[in-house]
Parts: structure tokens; C-alpha cells; sequence
């Protein structure tokens, strides 16, 4: 695989960062009056993903699971995650009719509309493309943000080195992280909402026509997924890279709640998000507080605000306050997250879903 340089980092991301819908930057962030010194390291945004997704066969049409990488702009692909970490050089991937390379450079990404499927297509600088298929609607959209995003990011010179397009290096803040919640939050229940406002007595109808009706449009970087417009640039790359790829999030919801439990690594941070968009309605996000305690090693991140939104199988609307809980290394990344909901409202959260 090949490796990849990067310019100079620079300690502050180069674009005022919005906090929430008060439009408050990064510079004039105050709690309780007091402006907030974090002292934490800010971590360079990924670019680097990796999984498990269906490709399609060129000529078969069938789909079988492979597991990908992508750097910037360079997709490399693997029978399993082991192979791809324990033998990286073998990499295989088709490059023409009959061809094969080991990775291939990606000059498009395309989303296809579909209901039914979460499908979209990567398309190489020689015009080859690889139709994929991801597990959830999560999925999807991490992996086109990631990979239209490193087109635009790095490129790749003829001594195989990724080299970064774009300097000073962008570091990502715990303000990036909550823009990217409320943002993944609210996109994907808006699509839920999309989806769930169609009629299910002409579904069957809809499916039959599935192949023929569905659009494809080329996806374009931080460009809204939904109806919820991004506040800050790279607004998915910047959340993800605040977590440790182990990451370990876990909440104190009750059992009957969809989306109760712990969720480990990128992965399962996504199958949370699809729990909770598919649960309930996204109606609004805050954060009202922020505090930190440790050193400079290990710190405690505690951070509170309310949010409101609305039960899906009952259409009951609800505002609860929330008390968000990180360890973070010292590179400035979290690898502990809890998410705690007052005991008030988890009655309340008990009723509701009964």
C-alpha cells in the first residue's frame, strides 16, 4: 500500500467552526461566563476509512463482501479485515475488463437513490466504476463523504506518495464533535423521515419499479445530505477524527429503548446513530456547558445541554437534558464516551416507548 505525506501541521483549523444555531464561533464560546480553556490537543482529520461492503461483480452482477480501504483518494480492497491488516501489499482490485492493480484512484463519487438498498459508486481517474453496497444508511454516507473529500484533499504522485492538496493541515475540536452530532443526527433522521412519509399501500409498486426509477447524482463535498445544512466544512471527517478508532460509547437509557447500550469503534458509533435516527425524530440539539478535569494525560471531558425529539412509533414529542462524558489521550482523541440522561427523563423514556 502506498504511503502519504502531509504539509506542516498548524495548531488551529484554518475556517470558523459553528457551535449551534446561535451561529456562536469557536473564539467567542462562553459558558456560564466564562470562556473555556481545553488545552487539549487537536487532532489532524482523517483521512483514512475502512470496512466491510458488497461490490458488485462486473460480470455476473452478483455482489459479494469485500473489505476496503481508502486513503484520501486511493481505494485499496481485501477478501477480510485481517489480510488488509497483516498483508497490506495484497491488495487487489479490477482496473479494466480484464485487469487487475492494487488500488485504484478515485475521480467521483456517485450516491444512487434508492430505497431499497444503500448503494453508491466510486468512479476512477480512468473512468472505471465500482458499484458498492454499505449495511446502513450511515455507512453510505461516511463512505461517500470520506471519498469525496480525499478527491478534493490529496492526490497521488507518480512515486506512489499521497501528497495533501490542501495546507495548512485541518485539525478537528470538541466543537467539531457536537456539529458533527447534531449534524449525523439530523440527516439521517431526516432521510428516516423521507423515507417513512412514503405511502406503504403503493410500496410493493414502488419496489417493482426500483431498478428502473432510481437516480444517481454525483456527490459533491460538504454538500447537505439532507435537509440539515452543515455548519463547518469536512463536518463527518472532523467528528470521527475526535474518536479513537477503538472507541467504547456506551449511554444509560433503559433496556426497552432502541437504542440503549454500548457501541465499540467506528462501526458501532454508526449503528448507533442508525438505532437512534431510526427511533425517533430529530427535532433540535444544544449544548449549554462544558467543563474539564485530570491532567494533561488523561482528561475528563463533561459536557451538558438539552435536546428535543419526537418518538417514531408513538409520535409523541419529548425535551430532555443530557450530560456527555469523554476520556481523552493525550493526542486529543476520545476513547471513553458516556452519554447520560437524567433519571427524570428516562421514566419519562420508559413510558414513551411502552
Amino acid at each position: 500500500m502506498g504511503s502519504y505525506q502531509v504539509a506542516e501541521s498548524d495548531v488551529h483549523s484554518d475556517m470558523p467552526l459553528m457551535m449551534n444555531s446561535n451561529d456562536v464561533s469557536v473564539d467567542d464560546l462562553d459558558y456560564d461566563g466564562v470562556e473555556v480553556e481545553t488545552a487539549l490537543r487537536e487532532p489532524p482529520l482523517l483521512i483514512r476509512w475502512e470496512g466491510y461492503l458488497m461490490k458488485r461483480s462486473d460480470w455476473l452482477k452478483h455482489w459479494e463482501t469485500y473489505y476496503f480501504v481508502l486513503h484520501g483518494r486511493v481505494l485499496y480492497c481485501y477478501l477480510s479485515d485481517e489480510e488488509a491488516k497483516l498483508h497490506p501489499e495484497n491488495s487487489k482490485i479490477k482496473h479494466g475488463k480484464f485487469t487487475f492493480s492494487d488500488n485504484l484512484i478515485l475521480d467521483e463519487v456517485i450516491t444512487v437513490q434508492s430505497r431499497l438498498t444503500y448503494e453508491f459508486v466510486f468512479e476512477s481517474d480512468k473512468g472505471k466504476q465500482i458499484h458498492l453496497r454499505a449495511k446502513t444508511e450511515a455507512s453510505k454516507q461516511m463512505w461517500m463523504h470520506m471519498a469525496c473529500h480525499g478527491i478534493v484533499d490529496t492526490e497521488m504522485l507518480r512515486n506512489q506518495v499521497l501528497h495533501m492538496r490542501r495546507t495548512p493541515q485541518r485539525h478537528a475540536t470538541l466543537v467539531d464533535f457536537f456539529l458533527g452530532y447534531e449534524y449525523l443526527f439530523a440527516s439521517l433522521s431526516n432521510i428516516e423521515d423521507a423515507t417513512a412519509s412514503s405511502s406503504s399501500l403503493d410500496s410493493s409498486n414502488k419496489q417493482r419499479k426500483h431498478s428502473k426509477q432510481r437516480s444517481d447524482d454525483i456527490v459533491h463535498p460538504d454538500a447537505a445530505i439532507a435537509a440539515f445544512a452543515p455548519k463547518v466544512d469536512h463536518i463527518l471527517c472532523r467528528f470521527f477524527s475526535m474518536c479513537q478508532t477503538d472507541i467504547a460509547m456506551r449511554n444509560n437509557y433503559m433496556p426497552m429503548v432502541p437504542f440503549q447500550g454500548t457501541f465499540r469503534g467506528y462501526a458501532g458509533v454508526l449503528e448507533y446513530f442508525t438505532k437512534l435516527s431510526k427511533a425517533v425524530s430529530f427535532e433540535s440539539f444544544s449544548v449549554e456547558g462544558m467543563s474539564f478535569e485530570g491532567d494533561e494525560t488523561k482528561r475528563l471531558v463533561v459536557v451538558h445541554g438539552l435536546e428535543s425529539m419526537e418518538v417514531r412509533g408513538t409520535g409523541q414529542s419529548f425535551s430532555q437534558a443530557w450530560e456527555h462524558k469523554f476520556l481523552v489521550k493525550d493526542d486529543g482523541r476520545i476513547y471513553r464516551y458516556f452519554i447520560n440522561i437524567y433519571i427524570g427523563n428516562i421514566d419519562n423514556i420508559y413510558y414513551i416507548y411502552m
